[in-house]
């Protein structure tokens, strides 16, 4: 669409005599370095994985995984137990959580109710 302007403003400037410049065609360059360098990131980081960089970067992690000394594996080990442990922490408080609110739901709608039936036998 914006492509569609820029051509018609342009053909628009060339069809009258004498008005068209070279910095009516700045938009279009603009546009057409945007376009290019999109398109180039675009091809890199999409045909990265085909071209076997993905893999070679799997491997290249595998084999500083072995060339990492013990202790930093062992750490490495311990971390993971950690985090999966405080993840397990964390979702059974949660769901703790999720009990205590539902049952202060329910609370408040009994609360409500017998406040309801107070303001009727007062009436």
């Amino acid at each position: 669409m914006l492509i569609r302007n820029v051509a018609a403003a342009l053909l628009a400037d060339a069809q009258t005599p004498g008005k068209f410049e070279v910095a009516s065609l700045l938009p279009l360059a603009v546009i057409l370095l945007c376009l290019i360098f999109l398109v180039r990131r675009s091809y890199r980081y999409f045909g990265r994985g085909r071209h076997g960089r993905g893999a070679k970067t799997a491997q290249e992690k595998r084999r500083h995984a072995v060339d990492k000394p013990v202790d930093v594996l062992r750490w490495e080990v311990e971390m993971h137990e950690t985090a999966r442990a405080l993840s397990a922490q964390l979702d059974s408080k949660m769901s703790a959580l999720q009990a205590l609110v539902q049952s202060a739901q329910q609370e408040a709608d009994r609360l409500e109710r017998l406040r309801e039936q107070d303001e009727k036998a007062v009436a």
